[in-house]
C-alpha cells in the first residue's frame, strides 16, 4: 500500500491534467522518491496552471488591441482559411 496508493494516485492524477485541469493535486502520504515524485507532480500542474492562465490573459489582451484597431485585421490558418476578423 505504501506503494501503490501514492503510484495509483500520479497516475489518476495524470488522468486530470491530460483532461486539462492543471488545478489537480496529489494529495497522498507517500516517502523517500516517491514523495520527491509527488512534490514534483504537484510544482509541475501548479506550473502548468499559473501558465494556463497567463496565456488566456494574453490572448484576452490581443484580442482587445485587435478589436479596437481602426485598421481592419483578418487572420488566416496554415490552410489559408479566416480565423478572425476585426469590426
Amino acid at each position: 500500500r505504501n506503494l501503490t496508493t501514492p503510484i495509483k494516485a500520479l497516475a489518476e492524477g495524470s488522468d486530470e491534467i491530460a483532461r486539462g485541469n492543471f488545478s489537480h493535486r496529489v494529495n497522498v502520504l507517500a516517502e523517500d522518491e516517491l514523495e520527491l515524485l509527488v512534490d514534483a507532480f504537484n510544482q509541475m500542474s501548479a506550473n502548468l496552471e499559473a501558465n494556463s492562465i497567463e496565456r488566456k490573459e494574453r490572448q484576452k489582451y490581443i484580442e482587445t488591441v485587435v478589436e479596437t484597431l481602426s485598421t481592419g485585421v483578418i487572420s488566416f490558418d496554415s490552410a489559408d482559411k479566416i480565423t478572425t476578423i476585426n469590426k
